[in-house]
């Protein structure tokens, strides 16, 4: 699980045109649409991605509450994936938004449990 600053490609393009041109070609391989390579990537090697299998990949992960103006529309660019043997012990995905990770970071942590 980790911050992979991409976009899946199971998820809706982000709202580009509130983000200043500069950042969008951070996400864009074209400067329209996103980049969805590097989560395609993972899924074509196997990978299964626990907030869409889910049901919670509408959820976003940047950015903070208290991180405005930074370089993010607001989007999943945090993941959980797995091996497909352990994605079927996956019980719950959440992505945690209180007021301490408001002000913790710009990207919002993410708790997954697994049943035995």
């Amino acid at each position: 699980g980790g911050d992979f600053n991409s976009i899946s490609p199971l998820d809706p393009e982000p709202a580009w045109a509130e983000l200043e041109q500069h950042h969008r070609s951070r996400y864009m391989s074209d400067g329209r649409v996103a980049d969805r390579c590097v989560l395609q990537s993972l899924y074509d090697a196997g990978f299964v991605d626990l907030g869409h299998q889910l049901g919670r990949n509408g959820e976003r992960t940047v950015p903070g509450a208290k991180f405005g103006n930074t370089e993010f529309v607001p989007f999943r660019s945090d993941y959980f994936l797995a091996s497909r043997p352990l994605a079927a012990r996956a019980s719950s995905y959440a992505v945690v938004r209180d007021e301490r990770t408001d002000a913790a970071s710009d990207h919002y942590p993410l708790v997954v449990e697994f049943s035995s």
